[in-house]
Order: structure tokens, then C-alpha cells, then sequence
């Protein structure tokens, strides 16, 4: 099986208190760089481009207990869509490096 667990993570030092996550929780994000995903509730594998897609930071996971953690993707962000037919919304997460994501 191929995947991450949060027992991977490395750990680094512990982080100073002036330390801020780039994202706060709840912030508006729009996507920048050239991602996409095959996550997607109802995309029957095919992959969903991000660029351009406005979506909520629900968490992020820099800091865990105290400590500042590597992860490689780290900001993780709620995004809404519409289907192809119109008739309803999908809601699904997806995990971000600060990079891909700019504040709105």
C-alpha cells in the first residue's frame, strides 16, 4: 500500500512562540500553480485541475502539539464544485503546499 501516515512525519525542533502557520483557518485561498487531483467524489478516477479554484483552509497541519513538522503538503483545503449536469454541489479536501495557494 502506497500512502502517507502522520507517523511519518519528520519532526523538527520545537517551533518559537512567534511562529504562524502561511494560512489561519477559515482563510479564502484561490490555487496558483498547475495541480490536480484524482480524488474527486464522482470523477470516476479522472483528474480535477485546481488552478484558478476558490476554496477554504480547513487546517493547517505545520504545527502539531507544539512542533513544527515537515510536511510536504501541509495546508489543507475545502473546496466546493458544482457536477457536470448542474443538479448539486461535491464538497472534498485536498492537501496543498503553501506555494500552490495564494490569499483572496
Amino acid at each position: 500500500m502506497i500512502g502517507r501516515m502522520a507517523g511519518n512525519l519528520r519532526r523538527m525542533p520545537r517551533a518559537s512562540a512567534e511562529f504562524t502557520p502561511a494560512f489561519q483557518d477559515g482563510t479564502l485561498v484561490k490555487v496558483k500553480g498547475d495541480v490536480t487531483v484524482y480524488h474527486v467524489p464522482g470523477s470516476k478516477g479522472e483528474g480535477l485541475q485546481l488552478e484558478g479554484k476558490q476554496g477554504k483552509v480547513v487546517s493547517d497541519v505545520t504545527m502539531y502539539r507544539g512542533e513544527k513538522l515537515s510536511a510536504t503538503l501541509p495546508v489543507v483545503v475545502e473546496f466546493e464544485i458544482e457536477t457536470e449536469d448542474g443538479s448539486k454541489r461535491k464538497v472534498f479536501k485536498a492537501h496543498l503546499a503553501e506555494d500552490e495557494l495564494e490569499a483572496l
